[in-house]
């Protein structure tokens, strides 16, 4: 066999296995996509002596309607979530108001220790009024707020939820937080656990609180001169209260212990063009075929163009636009091309972009069918 002939049969080889291997990707079903496991148990904001664990409380996901999930005895509960996407817990139990936690952007591990510590409705009616927070007419939150603990790391180590909930006082002294964007008022909870605008830190509480929040997405930071602590991320919608509870939120970090990467803002964009091609469909009509795989719901704003030079030698331009909604899994969009396109080459641009703002875009050269009349 001649070098020319190994080397083509070489390639072929190359060539079909990248095939099968493309083949075996797409086939793969979408419910196939790895998950994870969020698990905590749901129990009263402690105040005035309530200590009540939340069996019952409904348990759920806030970019997921209808995952959800009940907490049994002690308020424990365990809920399966996807692998590698953005997820906000929630809980709601009757006479307390709805608490939802901080944003985490799951990352191969599950996470443990989501608790929910929720203010009966008494207590959260006495410190809205207490910080004069803005409320409607059914007494909910009219922006947003976000309350976090800097929690002392030995509190991290307990197993048992009772241990955990008996660690009391946990705070950490002397610590400040900062949200960016700016969000809202900001005060510190004192000794006796009430927001105080003369609590010029974290007490032993270790409590801070933000209200009149506006929607968005804030990235919240602590520090200390003494302490690390851990940052987290909050999704302010009006209504809503944001909990980044303990052992979450703004914990207290051990030595030169790293930020669990499952709270720090999603950087990473997991949606993928696949392939893209041009098609003559029943005889006339030409069509842009599309194949997309992603792990999170994106978006891809798709671009045709095409530029050629008439007659009267000047350029003509010609384009299509359409921006198609991608759900986590493998699917397939087509866009019809306008007669006025020609045949021959054309550009084709594709922005794909997650929930998060990340963003890639792919750009490519292909032929469009001659149109048939």
């Amino acid at each position: 066999m001649s070098i020319k002939s190994a080397r083509l049969v070489v390639s072929s080889v190359l060539a079909f296995t990248a095939s099968l291997l493309l083949l075996a990707v797409l086939s793969q079903p979408a419910h196939a996509a790895r998950t994870v496991t969020i698990t905590g148990n749901a129990y009263a904001f402690i105040f005035a002596g309530n200590k009540d664990r939340l069996e019952g409380a409904r348990i759920g996901i806030a970019e997921m309607p209808g995952l959800t999930t009940t907490a049994g005895p002690n308020g424990a509960y365990a809920l399966e979530v996807p692998d590698d996407t953005t997820i906000t817990p929630y809980a709601e139990f009757e006479g307390y108001y709805p608490t939802h936690h901080q944003t985490f952007h799951t990352s191969g591990e599950d996470l443990r220790q989501v608790n929910f510590q929720m203010p009966a409705l008494t207590t959260y009616n006495l410190l809205a009024g207490y910080v004069q927070a803005g409320l409607n007419q059914d007494g909910s939150l009219t922006d947003c707020g976000i309350v976090s603990t800097f929690f002392q790391k030995e509190g991290r180590s307990f197993n048992d939820f009772d241990d955990f909930h008996d660690f009391r006082p946990h705070g950490v002294e002397g610590s400040t937080a900062v949200a960016t964007p700016a969000a809202g008022r900001q005060f510190y909870f004192n000794h006796r656990v009430l927001p105080d605008p003369e609590q010029p830190s974290s007490s032993r509480d270790g409590g801070v609180l933000w209200v009149d929040v506006e929607s968005g997405v804030y990235e919240i930071k602590g520090s200390s001169d003494t302490t690390r602590h851990a940052s987290f991320v909050a999704t302010c919608e009006p209504g809503r209260l944001v909990n980044a509870n303990p052992p979450w939120g703004l914990v207290e970090l051990a030595g030169n212990e790293a930020i669990n990467p499952a709270v720090l803002p999603d950087t990473k964009l997991n949606a993928h063009l696949l392939a893209s091609r041009v098609v003559r469909k029943n005889g006339k009509r030409r069509i842009l075929n599309l194949r997309f795989l992603t792990t999170e719901s994106a978006t891809a704003a798709v671009r045709l163009r095409q530029v050629r030079t008439n007659r009267r030698n000047r350029k003509v331009k010609r384009q299509v636009r359409k921006t198609i909604t991608l759900q986590a899994g493998r699917s397939d969009a087509t866009i019809a091309v306008p007669r006025g396109f020609k045949g021959g080459r054309a550009s084709l641009q594709v922005v794909l972009t997650d929930t998060a703002g990340n963003s890639r875009t792919a750009s490519s050269g292909m032929m469009v069918p001659h149109p048939r009349r």
